[in-house]
């Protein structure tokens, strides 16, 4: 810090610190308004959902489970059909249960699965050819 010897030095280390003074209030007030708009509950959820939209893993796990819910849901109205019976129901349940979690653990078993039934699908198709048009 210089030494202030006259008082023209004192009147420009005052000007400085004022100016100095409302630029980190303007800073300050700034950063305030932008703390409480990331703390609104509307961004704080646009933020997470940004963040678990981005993340490849997340992605992968939410359809993963995803198709775990709906295969055991489909498996139990399969086991259950429209019946009453409390058996059928309980079988139904346990069904969607087990079905779920087996997706859910073995994901990789169950997309490599799927991916021949496409591949078999696919060779059965058979491409039209333009030659029989003719």
């Amino acid at each position: 810090m210089e030494k202030i010897i006259t008082s023209e030095d004192l009147r420009n280390r005052i000007t400085f610190l004022e100016t100095k003074r409302d630029d980190e209030a303007a800073n300050i007030k700034i950063q305030l308004l932008e703390t409480y708009e990331g703390l609104k509950p509307i961004n704080l959820i646009k933020k997470v959902i940004n963040e678990a939209t981005s993340s490849d893993v997340i992605k992968s796990s939410l359809l993963t489970t995803g198709v775990g819910l709906v295969a055991g849901f489909l498996s139990k109205k399969a086991v259950e059909g429209e019946s009453k019976n409390p058996f059928r129901k309980l079988i139904g349940n346990v069904a969607m249960f087990g079905i779920t979690n087996l997706i859910a653990k073995h994901p990789e078993t169950i997309k490599s699965i799927g991916n021949t039934i496409m591949n078999a699908i696919n060779s059965i198709k058979k491409p039209k050819d333009d030659s029989d048009a003719e």
